[in-house]
């Protein structure tokens, strides 16, 4: 009986999940603040459809052991290195900053130090499923605001696990002192020491056991086993179940099979996180969110207001333009998963003030309601933004020359290939710090906004023969080129964009030229096909063309590069060694053109090459010749030598 009632409450459970979610998901809102809702509808202050909520709340905790458990897994020390000056600068930062300021103004309010900072603990944490997912959806993932705000991410989901050794404290069911601060440290790292040199021993000899099998069930045991085994050691530690999965996906991590691991427990993580957001919705009372519903408002906007100004701050102190500051910030003022996590193993303790959960619960589901229209808000501050404290480059004195917009791959390349030909050439980045490197290196580089007349002015695009922009934020290129048509009406406008959507905007302000990552990778796929099947370059070249133009007319409404030839004739040269028939012959002897209908176009013997060779000049054996004819002039022309 007690199954069937369980089973029935994982019917309803996931049942409302999924219309709620969707219904958020219509809404273009949080899934994350979809599960609270569901869980504050079917829970206990709901409709009181789930009878089981324990049983639920302790499937949860699985959802929250492989939600530590996959960071683990993607934590890279070489890429927390590589963002340093974003993650370590930007992430510490933020977290302190926000964290001071909200126990210092809610201090005021609870009288404990110790619950003010935890408070500001959770208000510090932003969601980074949210945020990415948002960015993703604009294209800006890969631009400055996209890596900015990964920085700042990835910093805020590694401090969690070192704040939740220090929860018991930091939640008043221990006392705050300097013995047990140091006890608290001494245990936890002895602890973790011992626990990761017996796991880096045993898990990667068990994995790689079960990879050995060939079994892909074994192998997906084998790491259920190894995650909540070293779990259950940290929980005999006192330490945290979640520690111990963060520490099994580390062990994880550093070995070869950390990439299929992640894609193997990734469905499973995702269902028992959304498992672990409905419990906490089961925790809030829509009763407390209605009967204040102003409090909790007005607290929701501070949160926003607070971290978005304190985020902009952060973000513009680290060098980039106020303009990328506010559109990181504006995505990252919500108040984050983790943040949940935290609350429900301080609320297990007992030691939280009443109502004090309660209010948390409505702000973090407020801030996570509200974070789709915080993004909305980013999209038009980063217009309104575009010439706020403009970064200026210096004049450049420099004339017929190309702009090149954006230093990243793209930007070297064509960078690389203007200095080797000798051709004028400045840059533009946003980066400070490549800025630097780049100029030790020998490079016209500056600092600066593409999106501000000024700064184009002052490298002379009114000047300037071409414009390449290289850059990876679809919202900036478009300002930018707009900006730059602006100013000059005559000059050459490139621009690069990551997909086939974006190429009509970006023609429509002005580009003359638009390259789509997305469409130029499936030519070259295209051109590697056909070249393993034995097909001509010329054919292939003829194939790829047409797709191009076919692709592009739709956006320009007409030809952009000459109309590929149809013919049989190859256009290429085509390479014939010369055999002994033909050995001590001249050309005119031999008549290729006369009975053939090829035409040679050079000769080659050794290194010697010789274009449009006379009619008396005399071939050897040996010696190639290059031609110009059909696949039926080839085969007559071999005949003959």
């Amino acid at each position: 009986m007690e199954t069937s009632v369980f089973l029935r409450d994982l019917v309803v459970l996931f049942g409302i999940s999924v219309v709620v979610s969707y219904a958020f998901r219509l809404l273009r809102l949080s899934s994350i603040a979809g599960f609270l809702v569901a869980g504050a509808l079917v829970g206990p202050y709901g409709l009181k459809l789930i009878s089981s909520v324990h049983d639920v709340e302790q499937m949860s905790e699985i959802g929250v052991m492989l939600l530590l458990f996959s960071i683990g897994v993607e934590f890279s020390t070489e890429k927390l290195l590589r963002m340093k000056w974003l993650a370590l600068g930007g992430g510490s930062l933020q977290m302190m900053l926000t964290a001071g300021v909200t126990a210092a103004v809610v201090n005021a309010w609870l009288q404990s130090a110790r619950l003010s900072i935890f408070t500001g603990i959770l208000v510090a944490l932003s969601s980074t499923v949210i945020a990415l997912r948002l960015l993703h959806e604009r294209g800006q993932a890969f631009a400055p605001q996209g890596s900015a705000a990964l920085g700042i991410l990835v910093f805020q989901d590694i401090a969690v696990v070192p704040v939740m050794m220090f929860l018991p404290i930091l939640s008043g069911q221990r006392a705050v002192d300097f013995v047990s601060v140091v006890t608290t440290m001494a245990v936890a790292v002895i602890a973790v020491t011992i626990i990761l040199a017996a796991a880096w021993f045993v898990a990667p000899r068990v994995i790689a056991a079960t990879i050995a099998s060939r079994s892909r069930d074994i192998f997906i045991l084998s790491v259920i086993v190894i995650v909540l085994g070293i779990a259950y050691l940290t929980s005999r530690a006192g330490l945290s179940t979640a520690l111990g999965a963060f520490i099994a996906g580390i062990v994880i991590s550093e070995s070869e099979y950390s990439h299929q691991v992640l894609s193997d427990v990734l469905p499973f993580r995702e269902t028992f996180n959304s498992l672990f957001f409905v419990s906490i919705g089961m925790l809030l009372d829509p009763g407390f969110l209605l009967a204040h519903v102003g409090p909790v408002l007005l607290l929701s906007a501070a949160v926003l207001v607070g971290k978005t100004l304190i985020t902009t701050g952060i973000v513009t102190l680290l060098g980039l333009p106020v303009r990328i500051a506010m559109t990181v910030a504006l995505h990252l003022g919500q108040i984050g998963e983790f943040s949940l996590v935290l609350l429900t193993a301080a609320q297990a303790t007992g030691a939280l003030p009443a109502a004090f959960d309660q209010i948390i619960l409505s702000v973090t589901l407020v801030t996570m309601v509200a974070a789709t229209f915080m993004a909305s808000i980013a999209d038009r501050v980063g217009r309104l933004q575009a010439d706020v404290r403009p970064a200026t480059p210096e004049l450049v004195e420099v004339s017929d020359h190309t702009i090149v917009i954006g230093y990243g791959l793209n930007g070297q390349n064509v960078a690389a290939a203007l200095r080797t030909r000798g051709m004028p050439y400045v840059i533009l980045e946003m980066n400070p710090r490549m800025v630097r490197t780049a100029r030790a290196n020998g490079e016209p580089i500056y600092y600066g906004d593409a999106v501000s007349e000024m700064v184009l002015c002052n490298l002379g695009i009114a000047r300037a023969q071409c414009v390449v922009f290289a850059i990876s934020d679809p919202v900036a290129t478009r300002m930018a080129v707009a900006a730059a048509r602006r100013i000059n009406t005559a000059t050459y406008i490139i621009a690069r964009t990551r997909y086939i959507s974006e190429i009509e905007q970006l023609y429509d302000t002005g580009a003359d030229t638009v390259i789509a990552e997305e469409f130029e990778t499936s030519l070259e796929i295209i051109r590697r096909i056909l070249g393993r099947f034995g097909y001509r370059p010329a054919t292939i070249d003829r194939q790829v063309l047409s797709l191009r133009q076919r692709r592009y007319e739709t956006f320009r409404g007409g030809p952009i590069e000459k109309v590929p030839i149809q013919a049989e004739v190859r256009f290429d040269p085509f390479e014939v060694e010369v055999r002994s028939k033909a050995h001590e012959k001249s050309l005119a002897e031999l008549g290729i053109r006369e009975n053939s209908g090829a035409t040679i176009v050079a000769a080659r013997r050794s290194a010697d090459v010789i274009a449009n060779p006379p009619s008396n000049h005399v071939l050897h054996e040996g010696d190639h010749v290059y031609l110009i004819v059909t696949d039926e002039e080839i085969r007559r022309a071999m005949r003959q030598h």
